[in-house]
């Protein structure tokens, strides 16, 4: 069976984004700044981000900390290939798709120019740590969706480039997913074949729900979920999925158990709408329920290895949609068990492990049948 990790990721140092960065913007972009306790942060436009106090914050100790990779952050240790190779090898994991951590907030940056820059310099150097292990290492492209014009050029460089897909946030802005401005952004991704991951985070920009509350336990809690279930309802019941039948869209690191009852949520909405002529103008692409699309086979939701809703959540919406995530080295990752853990349950079926732990990835990706494979 060949693992697939469809969401790991890297912690960006101000170093490594400054390398490949364009001159004029290297110093001006984004600055690091450090606290009396050695926490570093990035600097953008006047904001520390990830805000570590007031409502909205993000994790108090910045994007860093201790982890199996050892210790990281913006100001900290960078990118060492040969001690992921040694923990992906102790894992179990074949093939890890990199995602961002600074750089998932690059739609919540309010310079267009700025975060043009650094998602070029991002996609750049994923390009050349990609190229360096390309039997072990994939990677998503950012794109600045603030930008709608500069993100669909982003994203045809980064397909050239060789990226396997682009992850955006749940909202951009004042801006849903469904919003009429950004559906030319999804119509090239569905040209292109590229897979499209929602993946949010907390502390980088305004999201629904955290902003109500100034303890981190709180907006963590609320910052990945309550956005993420929203950007479901704008692809699906917003007909996005509807009208771009072969897009493929992964909904990353919130788990999985709240699925089934999103799914019912929406088609109890569907079903018992007071007025049919409403809904026709409400919600207009749909032509079946839309817990049909969610289980239509291009729909994508990363699960947590011992998560006790797993099983019923394969019994309402298949084996097709659940995809195997470390996080590592995220600092709530369960690496350097989580292969294992999946692997050990006796209450899922084999072949939906095997879906789960490798096969739906590949095809989330597009990965052909010799990426991953060390031979």
């Amino acid at each position: 069976m060949r693992v697939i990790d469809a969401d790991g990721h890297i912690v960006e140092t101000a170093e490594e984004l400054r390398e490949h960065m364009e001159a004029p913007y290297r110093e001006k972009a984004f600055d690091v700044v450090t606290d009396s306790k050695g926490n570093s942060y990035f600097l953008v436009e006047g904001r520390l981000v990830p805000k570590p106090a007031g409502r909205g914050c993000g994790t108090p100790r910045g994007f860093g900390g201790v982890g199996p990779q050892g210790v990281y952050g913006a100001g900290r240790v960078g990118f060492n290939k040969e001690r992921l190779v040694r923990e992906l090898d102790r894992e179990g994991i074949d093939l890890h798709v990199l995602y961002p951590t600074f750089l998932l907030g690059v739609c919540g940056i309010e310079d267009k120019d700025n975060a043009t820059v650094l998602c070029r310099a991002y996609n750049d150097w994923m390009c050349k740590i990609c190229k360096e292990l390309p039997s072990r290492l994939a990677a998503v492209a950012v794109v600045p969706l603030q930008d709608v014009t500069a993100a669909v050029e982003e994203m045809r460089r980064a397909k050239q480039l060789g990226l396997c897909g682009v992850t955006i946030p749940a909202i951009v802005f004042d801006k849903n997913l469904d919003d009429p401005d950004l559906f030319p952004f999804f119509a090239e991704a569905e040209r292109l074949d590229l897979a499209v991951a929602v993946h949010s985070v907390t502390g980088a920009y305004p999201t629904i729900g955290a902003d109500r509350y100034d303890r981190f336990f709180f907006t963590h809690t609320l910052a990945m979920s309550f956005p993420t279930m929203a950007a479901m309802l704008s692809l699906v019941c917003g007909g996005v999925l509807a009208r771009l039948p072969r897009l493929r869209v992964a909904f990353l690191e919130i788990g999985i158990g709240w699925v089934p009852y999103w799914m019912e949520r929406m088609d109890e909405h569907y079903e018992k709408h007071e007025l049919r002529s409403e809904l026709e103008k409400e919600a207009p692409y749909l032509d079946k329920l839309p817990s049909e699309y969610v289980k239509g086979g291009n729909v994508f939701v990363t699960c947590e290895p011992n998560e006790k809703t797993l099983p019923d959540v394969i019994r309402h919406a298949g084996d097709d949609l659940p995809m195997y995530a470390s996080d590592y080295p995220h600092g709530d990752s369960k690496f350097p068990e989580t292969v294992s853990m999946l692997r050990s349950r006796e209450d899922i079926p084999s072949l939906a492990k095997e879906k789960i732990l490798g096969l739906n990835a590949a095809r989330f990706y597009n990965f052909n049948q010799s990426k991953g494979d060390s031979s």
